[in-house]
């Protein structure tokens, strides 16, 4: 694939095995909270955010990811984001 296309879009076009394993990875752990009777555990990913749906059985439910400001919605309350690079997130 093309260096040309953002890093967050090359990597929602892998598999979401493969998407839940690079977070785990490379991404930089913030928190986690409980939501739909998942444990969704919220990454930094360098130009975005990740988050992973894990069942209480540990299977993985759901990967989401986003990179705006916005979308975090409350997590900021919770968690200091300061030294994370938001300016590429419109901040």
């Amino acid at each position: 694939m093309s260096n040309d296309i953002p890093w967050h879009d090359r990597f929602r076009l892998k598999p979401k095995n493969e998407q839940a394993d690079l977070i785990k990875e490379i991404g930089t752990y913030l928190m986690s909270r409980q939501r739909l009777g998942c444990e969704v555990r919220l990454y930094w990913m360098g130009e975005f955010f990740g988050e992973l749906f894990v069942n209480p059985d540990g299977t993985l439910n759901r990967v989401r990811t986003f990179t705006t400001y916005e979308t975090l919605g409350w997590y900021p309350d919770f968690i200091s984001i300061e030294n994370l690079k938001l300016d590429e997130l419109g901040h």
